[in-house]
């Protein structure tokens, strides 16, 4: 059951007869300002996009990860799209603050190029970090996979 305490803005007279402390609704149309207690408490985990980003800052140079290997790192193998959801909003950020030029699509392809500046940015900055490529938009993933749950990542299964 919910408490609510009264705090009183301003009276209004001739509502001062009425009930308040039966109909909280009641006050509130008389201009009292109600203030609830035992409100839900706040969230104290990250969010998925917050382990997300956790997994993806810790690609090293030079290597990439795909969307499901970082799904599956979190505990949660079919979430994938969600992975590059959460990346796709991390797109607005600062570009160097979060490296999702190393996140490819499972042939190695690289499918979230369009969410960066230019079409080329994310194969640029694949080829400054040395990534070997098949194609020019196909990493070759044989070489320069990183699998972040072999890697030990810090939310691994706990979702």
């Amino acid at each position: 059951m919910l408490r609510w305490q009264e705090t009183h803005e301003f009276s209004i007279e001739s509502f001062s007869e009425r009930n308040t402390e039966a109909d909280p609704l009641a006050a509130a149309r008389c201009g009292r300002m109600l203030r609830w207690f035992m409100l839900p408490p706040m969230p104290t985990e990250p969010t998925f996009y917050d382990r997300v980003y956790a997994v993806v800052a810790q690609i090293p140079v030079g290597r990439v990860t795909t969307y499901g290997h970082i799904a599956r790192a979190l505990g949660a193998a079919r979430a994938s799209r969600g992975v590059g959801w959460a990346l796709k909003a991390a797109a607005g950020a600062d570009p160097m603050a979060l490296p999702c030029h190393r996140v490819v699509n499972r042939e190695g392809r690289l499918s979230g190029r369009r969410h960066f500046a230019t079409p080329s940015l994310m194969e640029e900055r694949l080829r400054a970090e040395g990534v070997q490529f098949v194609d020019s938009d196909r990493v070759e993933l044989v070489s320069c996979l990183w699998d972040p749950a072999e890697a030990g990542s810090p939310f691994s299964g706990d979702l």
